[in-house]
Order: structure tokens, then C-alpha cells, then sequence
């Protein structure tokens, strides 16, 4: 039992400790509580073979270029690519694959030189084809010529005179120093015949020490430059370890960092926080670059409905533990001071900032110090370097007035001590030095910074898509104009073509442009603009407050090519980079090819990539997504019914991004498939099949093919299943799409589409979490953070049908008469995410209070 102290004597006690004794083997409940060189067996750190358990069947190369299972070394698996063995890099342009010493299997270009013999179109005219081709889709394909025969065509000949096409005159077009000219020249057959036939004129070249940068002749110059851009689309440098690039210059990623404040992966960030589950089985995750740090029981542990504690991503739990993850426990850690039950208590090397007690008896383990101390029941104390700004604080007191809290500094978590009961003496004390009974203590320091989403790989990765395509009136574009909002320029409710009304009541009044609608008091109802960079800004706070990794910029292949909207895509892009980079997360640009015509494919879709590489710079910022090495860009909708584009485009597509003479433009393609994209079934147009296969990520759109949680669970087993297997086999990452529901009466004018798929408040978007990750998938695409129009956002909505307007139908959270906040949705992807990268356990039930 917690024993009664006087105040004075239990702050000497807790500070300083007042028992030591020996644990012989360290007790433990995971891996994590032991040293290095030890793992948690029976309950206890024991010496075991760094090798035992490890697998090295998953190099970073193609599987095919290494003999699997590889060695393991002291832990680490000795992945030796087999150079020159021949493979398959699914590639039907390439041949003679073989293993690289980078571990990819890479092939030499086909070579097209056996054009087909000439052929007779019918009696009068002969087809030539040309002796070099190109290879499409695997396939050598040649051009031709046609000839008219004077006297008949017979056999793949002409009969007496034989024609050939012969120049009589040069191109008639001037070509410029970096823009080659299209035009005509003369031609005669020798039969007789003449015509104009097409004709290109390659670039003449810029002068010496000039190269080519949007069609124009540019020196590059990086006087005075360590880094950024020479002004023609180069690079200056690249920055070394956490350095950014600012104005020219190298500056280190974590100058300026507070007292409270890491360096963690090159970005200040808080030096400490709180994570939190469910039940009796902490995991005792912490996000990259953080250590576990400790954990405990909250108070009383009594699954009742009740909330005993909430984590830094706002996760809440009944009966639970959290943990301290803290980016140095040299300087932030726990450590067990009275052990209400005996044994040994631990040693603060620095100050005890606040103290708490955990357990109400000696019949479990309830809490385990940053040393690896066990406690059944006792205190812990938070243990600060001199320097550090972290503490833990008294805040609402169930048995008299509220402590301080954390005051001018953030909380980063929060949590109830035990035993839950008045009159029993104090259970917390806080850095002040004020006590209460019972009730919440909060982490608390000095920083406004989250901690930085690992940028390197799609892999344990949450991200929403981001349509960032709401336009409004004088929102500051070019387009200057209702855009996705409403059908005509009249903003009122007859005109709106979406469905979910966001909740906009933390928008600033700068942010949002007014409309013809008004709430049921009168206010008139403003709408938003992703032009702006406050209002995205917002959105991407949101994402990190909430544990959601970063999002997919969606970007429209038509608009981007035309002045106004492509100007205003840009912004938003730069919006995105800005947000990214000051909040921590990660992104990437997807191209959907919705309303894209066939010659814009795949060309204007390259030359759009080269501009948001070199102008807008998008894939020099740290925040920028990578995957297998290179940046991940994703390209939707070719191979649907309704889309544009073709197999060959595809194929083409991945050969530049792969092997794009300079390097900056390669990537990692990911492929917006559809969902029938193992056989060209569905909606997906027929012979498809093949192409689809050569994405490096499969990303199946998956919204409206199911409808309910019975859906859910046979759409993962008919096709989730089936294509993690398909992927597996040709080693190929998969990320399927999930969304909360939908409905589009607004913005298709039927009204028997509104709330088509009911969100069901939660279940159903959680059943595809529970069912999609216990089939292994391990990364996950929500649809969508913004996507107000088809009623898929999980951005903050309107609660209640008293939160709409007074004029229209628009889709409250509450439609389905279940009751939950405006954060729902962000908290149940956020849960997702956690879920995902191990912190909480799979479970089938909604994991929210």
C-alpha cells in the first residue's frame, strides 16, 4: 500500500530516494527495458545471440540480386549484392538484366533495328517502313512511309518505277539556342511525285558557359553561394547533415533550439513527451529519434468510461499506461524513488522536477523507471539536466482548487495518479512545489515544435491526400474566382457542389471569404482558400497535433499547364513545402490526370516535373518524401475507363523517371491504379495489366467499392490479400486508400447520393484500419484530408445539424445519429497512424473515448 508521509519528509524521500537495493537480472516487460546485448525473457533481461530471431530477407535492392536469407553479424544483416546475375527489372524496353553493385536490377536499352518488311497497303500504294524504331511497352515500333504505285503494288513492291522519298528543299523553320523548330521541306519520290513532308530542327546551343533553363540561354552563378539554386535551375551545394539551405547559405538545422528542445533528425523539437494505450501491454514505441524513457500505470487502471490519461497526438485511454519518450534521457528521463513495496529505487544524476505516485498495492508491476527500475507500487520522479526546461506539474486536483499546470509552457501530455482517492495523503507533486491527493499531472516544456516525421521512406507512413484546390474570392490568385466551392459565381446554397460543411470556427476572419449562406443566428458562413499559406498552415498543424504523417499534394495535370490555375497550383505547393517544413511533416506530389488530354501525356506531364524540381525547388526541401532512395511522386488515373493516357504512356513514364539523364529528376513512382489492377477488371480499361506492374508503389483507389463493414471485410479478403501477394511477388510496395464515407448530392444534383456511404460515426472507417493492417499492409493513403465536395474529409466538420447553415443540405458528423466532436476524424486517423507504427495494438473495436 501507498504509505502516509508528511509533506517535508516525502519530498526528501521522492527526491533523493530512500532505499537502494540489488535486482540481480533487471526485470522487464518488453525488449526495450534492457541494455544492449540483452532481450526480455520470462520477464527478465537476459544475455541472448545478437542474431537470434533476426531475418535478413529484405535488403534495400531488388530481392532477385541477393542470395536470401543473407548472414547476420552481430545483429546486422550482410545484404552482398550478386553483380552481373541475370534478373528481371520488369522492364519490356531493357534487356540483358542484370544485378548492380547498388543491389537493383537494371537492364541495357532494347535496340530497335529490324523494322518489318515492306508491305502492300492495297493494289495502288506501298508501305516503307523505317529502319530504326523505338520501343513502347516492351514492343519495337517502327514509322513509315507510304508511296503511291503508278502501276500497281504487288508482293511488298511497287511495279515499275520504284519510289523513294528524296529532300528537294531544307526545313523551312529557324531553330533558337535551346528550342529546336518544327516545319516542312519539299520531297520527291522519283516517280513523279512530290509533297511536303514534316521536318524538326534541333537547338543551335548556347555560347560557351551558358546552358539552357526554360527555353532560354542562362550563365549559371553561385558567387557568393554555398548552396541553392545558380539561378538556372542548378544547384549551388547540398547542406551536410541537419544544415538548411537559407538565402545561399549552410545553416544548421537545430540553431536556436530552446531549453526545453533536441536536436532530433536536424529539427529542434521537444525534448520530451508523452505517449499512451490501452490495457496492460504497453508497447513502449517512440517516434524516431526518441528513447522510452519510462512508463506507468494511469490512475486507477479502471476500464469505467472514464479518461485517466491523454498522450501528445491528443490520444486518450480509460485504463492504460504512458511513457516518457524523450529525445536524450541524459538530460529527460524517469526514476523510481520510494518503492511502497521495497527493493530498488534509482538515482537522479540531476534535479527531481515533479514526482507522482503509481499502484495502490504490491500485486503488479505499475511502473518502470528510465533505468530499467521496476515499481509496484511507489513513486517516480521526473529527473531534468541542469539547463533543460522540462517538469511535471499538478493540475486539476479532484479533491480541492487546481494547481498551477503547465503555465506559459506546453503540455506534451497528461495523466492521472493512483490511487484515485481523497484522504489518502498526496499522490503529486509538481515542480512548484504544490501537492494534491489525486488528479492530473502534466509534462510540460519549453517548446512549440513537434517531432519530425522521418523523410526517407513511405514505409509505417500515415498521409492523407490533399486536394488543395478551394479557391475564393480575393484570396489573392489570379483566378480571383468561387473555385470547387460552388457551380457559378452566385455563393449561395442552390450553387454549392459540396457536401461536408467544415467546421471553420478557428479559421481567423482573414482567412475566410464570405458567402450568401448565414448559420441559423445570423452569421453569415465564409469559406477558405489553400491559396493562402495561413489557412494551410492550419491544416498541417492539425495533421501533427494529431499524429498524421504528411499528405500527397494532388496535382491536376490540365490545370497545372494553364497560366491562372496553374499559378495558383503552384502557390498552394510552395503553401505545402512552407507547412511542412514548420510543423515536421512530410509530402509529395501526386499528378491525377483527371480532365488530361491524350497529348499530355506523357510530355507535359515531364516538363511540369522539371518545373516543380527546378523553379519551385520542391525536392530540395528536407520535408519532401523519398522512397527506395529517390523521391516519391505519384501519377492517378491512367488505365482508368474515363482517363487518358495508355499502356505505352505508362511505360514511358517510368523509363524517364527512372533513368532520366540528370539525376535530380528520377523518383520513385508510385501508380494510382484501379482497383482491379491484378487483371484489368473493374474500372479499369482492358490490357492494362502489365503496365500497371511496373510502379514501384501500387496504390489501388479504392472509395465507393465498399459500402459497409461487411464490404470492408470481403473487399480485404477478395482483393487486399490477393494484391499483397502480387506485390510481394514482384517486389513492389502497396498502399491502399481508405476513407470515412461519402456523399456528393450537391455536387452531382441527386439527391439520393447524399450521405450515399454513412460514416457510421467511426466504425466504418475503422474497420478498414483494423482489416487492411492485419492483412500486413504497412502504409496507408486516407482520401481525404480536404475533400469536402465527395464528403471524404477528415479535416475538423461541422459536429452537429446545429452547426450548419440555415440555407442548403450539407453533412453534419452527427448525420447518422451518433454524436461525436469535430476532431473525430482526425483523432480516429491519428489512432490509425499510431496503430500502424506499433504504438497501439490492432484492435477491432473504435479505439477512442
Amino acid at each position: 500500500m501507498k504509505h502516509a508521509f508528511p509533506v517535508c519528509g516525502l519530498m526528501l524521500c521522492l527526491f533523493y530516494g530512500c532505499s537502494s537495493g540489488d535486482g540481480g537480472e533487471r526485470p522487464c516487460l518488453t525488449d526495450t527495458d534492457c541494455p544492449d546485448g540483452k532481450r526480455c525473457l520470462s520477464n527478465r533481461c537476459t544475455t541472448v545471440e545478437p542474431c537470434a530471431g533476426v531475418e535478413c530477407i529484405h535488403p534495400d535492392g531488388d530481392a532477385a540480386c541477393y542470395d536470401l536469407p543473407a548472414p547476420c553479424l552481430q545483429g546486422a544483416c550482410q545484404y552482398a549484392p550478386k553483380i552481373g546475375a541475370r534478373c528481371d527489372d520488369r522492364d519490356g524496353c531493357t534487356e540483358n538484366d542484370a544485378c548492380q553493385d547498388t543491389g537493383l536490377c537494371r537492364g541495357q536499352p532494347k535496340t530497335c533495328d529490324a523494322p518489318p518488311p515492306d508491305e502492300c497497303l492495297d493494289p495502288d500504294h506501298l508501305r516503307r517502313y523505317r529502319s530504326a524504331g523505338t520501343c513502347q511497352g516492351g514492343e519495337c515500333r517502327y514509322g513509315f512511309d507510304d508511296y503511291l504505285c503508278e502501276q500497281g503494288c504487288r508482293d511488298g513492291a511497287c511495279l515499275g518505277c520504284q519510289p523513294e522519298w528524296k529532300d528537294l528543299s531544307v526545313c523551312d523553320c529557324t531553330p533558337g539556342p535551346c528550342l529546336g523548330c518544327d516545319g516542312q521541306k519539299l520531297q520527291d519520290d522519283g516517280c513523279g511525285n512530290q509533297r511536303q513532308a514534316a521536318c524538326s530542327l534541333p537547338p543551335t546551343g548556347c555560347a560557351e558557359g551558358e546552358i539552357c533553363h526554360q527555353g532560354t540561354c542562362c550563365r549559371p552563378s553561385c558567387q557568393g553561394r554555398q548552396c541553392g539554386t545558380d539561378g538556372c535551375g542548378g544547384s549551388c551545394g547540398d547542406c551536410a547533415g541537419n544544415e538548411t539551405c537559407q538565402d545561399g547559405r549552410c545553416v544548421g538545422g537545430c540553431a536556436g533550439c530552446s531549453a526545453g528542445e533536441a536536436c532530433v533528425l536536424g529539427a529542434c523539437a521537444p525534448v520530451a513527451l508523452l505517449l499512451a494505450a490501452e490495457g496492460d501491454a504497453p508497447s513502449g514505441y517512440c517516434p524516431p529519434g526518441y528513447a522510452l524513457a519510462g512508463r506507468w500505470r494511469t490512475g486507477p487502471f479502471a476500464a469505467d468510461g472514464g479518461m485517466e490519461g491523454i498522450d501528445f497526438h491528443r490520444y486518450r485511454v480509460d485504463a492504460g499506461w504512458m511513457w516518457l519518450c524523450s529525445a536524450d534521457p541524459q538530460r529527460v528521463k524517469t526514476v523510481a524513488g520510494v518503492n511502497d513495496c521495497g527493493g530498488a529505487v534509482g538515482a537522479c544524476a540531476g534535479a527531481a522536477r515533479g514526482a507522482w505516485h503509481v499502484g495502490a498495492g504490491c500485486g503488479a508491476q505499475t511502473a518502470v523507471d528510465g533505468d530499467g527500475v521496476a515499481l509496484m507500487a511507489g513513486w517516480l520522479r521526473l529527473c531534468v539536466a541542469p539547463g533543460t526546461e522540462a517538469f511535471a506539474e499538478i493540475a486539476g486536483n479532484d479533491c480541492g482548487a487546481a494547481g498551477p499546470g503547465c503555465g506559459a509552457r506546453r503540455s506534451v501530455g497528461a495523466f492521472h495518479t493512483s490511487p484515485a482517492a481523497c484522504g489518502q495523503g498526496a499522490t503529486g507533486v509538481g515542480d512548484s512545489g504544490a501537492s494534491f491527493e489525486t488528479g492530473w499531472m502534466n509534462l510540460c516544456v519549453d517548446s512549440a515544435r513537434f517531432p519530425p516525421v522521418e523523410a526517407s521512406t513511405l514505409e509505417g507512413k500515415t498521409l492523407a491526400g490533399y486536394q488543395g484546390w478551394f479557391a475564393t474570392p480575393g484570396d489573392g490568385s489570379a483566378w480571383n474566382a468561387w473555385v470547387h466551392w460552388f457551380r457559378s459565381q452566385t455563393p449561395e446554397a442552390g450553387n454549392a457542389t459540396f457536401d461536408l460543411w467544415p467546421d471553420l470556427s478557428e479559421y481567423d476572419a482573414d482567412e475566410l471569404c464570405p458567402s450568401a449562406m448565414s448559420y441559423p443566428g445570423g452569421e453569415t458562413a465564409g469559406l477558405f482558400s489553400a491559396y493562402r499559406e495561413k489557412t494551410v498552415r492550419r491544416h498541417f498543424r492539425w495533421m501533427a497535433e494529431y499524429g498524421i504523417d504528411g499528405v500527397f499534394l494532388q496535382r491536376f495535370l490540365h490545370e497545372a499547364l494553364l497560366p491562372a490555375p496553374g499559378a495558383f497550383r503552384d502557390q498552394v505547393a510552395r503553401n505545402v513545402m512552407a507547412a511542412a517544413e514548420a510543423y515536421q511533416r512530410v509530402f509529395a506530389i501526386e499528378y491525377d490526370i483527371s480532365g488530361a488530354s491524350e497529348d499530355m501525356i506523357p510530355e507535359r506531364l515531364i516538363d511540369d516535373w522539371k518545373h516543380l524540381v527546378d523553379d519551385l525547388g520542391l525536392t530540395r526541401s528536407g520535408r519532401y518524401l523519398r522512397h527506395r532512395g529517390r523521391p516519391l511522386v505519384g501519377i492517378w488515373g491512367i488505365g482508368f475507363s474515363d482517363r487518358a493516357g495508355t499502356a505505352a504512356d505508362i511505360a514511358d513514364l517510368l523509363d524517364f523517371f527512372h533513368n532520366a539523364p540528370e539525376e535530380r529528376y528520377r523518383a520513385t513512382v508510385l501508380g494510382g491504379v484501379p482497383e482491379g489492377w491484378r487483371t484489368s477488371s473493374g474500372s479499369s480499361r482492358p490490357g492494362f495489366a502489365d503496365a500497371y506492374r511496373l510502379y514501384d508503389v501500387i496504390n489501388p483507389w479504392l472509395v465507393g467499392r465498399y459500402a459497409d463493414e461487411a464490404g470492408v471485410a470481403a473487399f480485404d479478403r477478395d482483393f487486399i490479400e490477393p494484391d499483397l501477394a502480387e506485390c510481394q511477388r514482384l517486389g513492389r510496395d502497396y498502399l491502399p486508400v481508405l476513407f470515412p464515407g461519402f456523399s456528393w448530392a450537391n455536387l452531382t444534383g441527386d439527391a439520393g447520393t447524399f450521405n450515399l456511404i454513412p460514416r457510421r460515426g467511426g466504425s466504418f472507417y475503422w474497420k478498414q484500419f483494423y482489416e487492411f493492417l492485419g492483412s500486413g499492409c504497412r502504409m496507408l493513403f486516407l482520401a481525404m484530408f480536404d475533400e469536402v465536395d465527395e464528403g471524404t474529409a477528415i479535416l475538423k466538420a461541422a459536429a452537429s445539424q446545429a452547426d450548419l447553415p440555415a440555407q442548403g443540405r450539407f453533412l453534419a458528423l452527427d448525420q447518422d445519429g451518433v454524436e461525436v466532436p469535430n476532431d473525430w476524424y482526425l483523432r480516429l486517423a491519428g489512432a490509425g497512424a499510431k496503430t500502424l507504427a506499433g504504438q497501439l495494438p490492432r484492435q477491432p473495436t473504435l479505439p477512442l473515448k
